[in-house]
């Protein structure tokens, strides 16, 4: 459970942004009305996840959680689903399956961090990969980023 005024703090610090960003205000809309841009910015990620079925309000009033479904769904990256995460000038975090994303597009790369999952030592019930399928699963997983890394790139 976060309560919003956490939530503003918690994506400040997150982000690297100073505390006058969370305090400064500047007239918005016709009306000139004084908001918080990125208060703002905050609420409407908030409220889409709201309508999206992922948050929900609990019964304290500015406090939210995540739904059954949120708790679900946004621990891992559904297939053919990217978001992005959050963007600058400097460049955008992506969240998605590497192979949705890095196939499809044509631009100059000069960082890519990314988790790919990686092999047990001792196997799960559910199995593990052998180290040769591992392996070919990296190799496929990095052609598609290589090919765009710029030459001081990092992957």
């Amino acid at each position: 459970m976060l309560s919003n005024s956490d939530l503003y703090q918690q994506v400040a610090k997150d982000a690297g942004l100073s505390a006058d960003m969370l305090s400064d205000t500047h007239p918005i809309g016709e009306s000139g009305a004084l908001h918080n841009k990125v208060r703002r910015e905050i609420r409407w990620h908030q409220q889409t996840l709201k309508h999206a079925g992922l948050l929900k309000r609990t019964d304290a009033r500015g406090q939210w959680e995540l739904t059954r479904q949120g708790k679900v769904s946004l621990r891992k990256a559904q297939p053919k689903a990217s978001m992005v995460a959050f963007s600058t000038k400097l460049g955008a975090a992506l969240w998605s399956l590497s192979q949705d994303v890095f196939d499809t597009i044509d631009t100059p790369i000069t960082l890519c961090l990314t988790s790919p999952p990686y092999p047990l030592r001792t196997p799960r019930a559910y199995g593990n990969p052998k180290l040769s399928d591992y392996i070919e699963f990296i190799v496929e997983s990095i052609r598609p980023i290589a090919k765009n890394l710029v030459a001081a790139g990092f992957l």
